[in-house]
């Protein structure tokens, strides 16, 4: 889980640091852990990730990967994302940016996802704004410690987390599809 938010925040910083004009602010991109959250935060010109929840994926739930004779644990990872600055035009900014540059590409492929993690060559995660309304929102920073910060909801879907318990079944080592065949062979 840990490697989708990873290639969010590699996505983010290699987009920016390619558009970034003189004139624009040095903006950080970062995964946070909801610990990292706790009373004053002196945080700047940053653009957090934050992963608040996971879920099961109600439509990879029985898919079974190819070469993998069990279905693979399908999760939806949901993610705030929240813009940190001092100043309320580079905060703006920074999540304008930031929402413009998801919606351009909302699919990280094997290219974006981080080698070391051992995706699949067919593994993508498509990533798209979740609407959460206000209560849901307030609830969310209701239970975080500094105050609410302008912040935007996000689903990456979907991680398939593959079991490591090893293959109890055995080998296809012979294909009968024929009975009178069957019968002959026991004659």
């Amino acid at each position: 889980m840990n490697s989708v938010g990873a290639a969010i925040v590699r996505y983010l910083t290699q987009s920016y640091g390619e558009a970034r004009k003189p004139t624009d602010p040095d903006v950080t991109f970062q995964q946070i852990a909801t610990g990292t959250l706790t009373g004053d935060i002196n945080i700047d010109k940053t653009v957090t990730l934050l992963l608040y929840r996971i879920t099961s994926s109600e439509h990879l739930r029985q898919h079974v990967r190819p070469g993998s004779a069990r279905p693979a644990v399908a999760v939806d990872l949901h993610y705030l994302l929240t813009a940190w600055a001092k100043d309320a035009a580079q905060e703006h900014f920074m999540m304008s940016w930031t929402l413009a540059q998801l919606h351009r590409r909302p699919v990280l492929d094997r290219s974006l996802l981080p080698k070391e993690a051992g995706w699949a060559d067919d593994d993508r995660i498509d990533i798209s704004p979740s609407n959460l309304n206000q209560e849901e929102l307030t609830r969310i920073w209701d239970r975080l410690q500094p105050n609410y910060r302008l912040s935007i909801a996000y689903t990456a879907r979907v991680l398939q987390i593959d079991l490591d318990e090893p293959d109890e079944s055995k080998p296809v080592v012979v294909r009968r599809f024929d009975y009178e065949s069957m019968e002959r062979s026991r004659s």
